[in-house]
């Protein structure tokens, strides 16, 4: 084998197939060979990418080196880090929700601080799943249970999990969403904070959508939610929603065309634990 100036060997045209295959990038048998160099180099940094344990801040400041192949031509390139990314993605998501106020007072709800009784365990074990073998476009929840039974601490709990993974989740409570989107009619300022809200929400990896159907059903309402829950069910986004109402009564409140989307976007899940702020 000859030496190169980067690797000790020259690599056989299954190799550099291999590699390329490995970056998403087409193998030109006839230019792979000269640019060995640097396809390999990709590959290398690559690996040490997958095995980085950096997060947040520390992950924001990383670039990861890879290789396009354009016009007959193999070209390094360097991106963001996909971990930094998503820290910085989930961080403007923190600043827009804490200035509505939407979602604030659940941001320290975890698994670890929920206490789990009769009637909860099977929603506790079925959220806890979700997170562990979470995959983008997987069906999301759909939580119903009475008042104060848990379903609320259960949802923040899968952003808070999935968030501290990297993986950018947004919670909202949807009466105040809507609120949010109200103010904006009369207030620039306000209606720019709260189409950001809109917008974030409908593309997010996650979103929680919490006390579905509390709001007063109204056509205006019915509206804005199937416009949200549209996109996301077109884009295939894991949805989670929390509900005192039934599937019937969601019907009857929000309409066919939102809940029969909803239906085929979740897994159902009931919580029958009695109100245990009343405990």
């Amino acid at each position: 084998m000859k030496s190169t100036g980067r690797s000790t060997m020259t690599p056989t045209n299954q190799e550099l197939e291999a590699a390329c295959q490995a970056l998403g990038v087409s193998y030109d048998p006839v230019r792979a060979p000269a640019s060995a160099a640097d396809i390999l180099d990709a590959v290398r940094q690559r690996q040490k990418c997958q095995h980085c344990t950096r997060v947040r801040e520390q992950a924001a400041e990383c670039v990861c080196v890879g290789i396009d192949y354009c016009d007959g031509t193999y070209v390094l390139t360097a991106r963001q880090c996909p971990k930094g990314r998503a820290y910085l993605q989930q961080r403007r998501i923190d600043r827009l929700t804490y200035q509505s106020g939407v979602g604030r007072r659940f941001q320290n709800r975890t698994f670890e601080t929920f206490r789990t009784t009769p009637g909860t365990e099977a929603a506790y074990q079925a959220c806890q799943s979700f997170c562990r073998r979470y995959q983008p476009h997987r069906r999301g929840l759909r939580i119903h249970g009475r008042y104060g039974c848990g379903k609320t601490h259960l949802a923040a709990a899968i952003v808070n999990t999935m968030t501290s993974k990297g993986v950018p989740a947004m919670f909202v409570v949807t009466p105040d969403l809507l609120q949010s989107i109200r103010r904006g009619y009369d207030n620039p300022d306000a209606a720019k904070t709260a189409q950001a809200i809109v917008d974030s929400a409908r593309t997010i990896d996650i979103l929680v959508l919490d006390d579905l159907g509390s709001e007063k059903p109204s056509d205006w309402v019915r509206e804005q939610l199937f416009v949200l829950i549209n996109a996301r069910y077109e884009a295939e986004l894991p949805t989670i929603i929390t509900s005192n109402y039934s599937t019937a009564d969601l019907v009857d409140r929000l309409g066919q065309r939102i809940v029969s989307r909803l239906i085929e976007m979740t897994t159902a899940i009931t919580m029958t634990a009695p109100d245990y702020r009343m405990q």
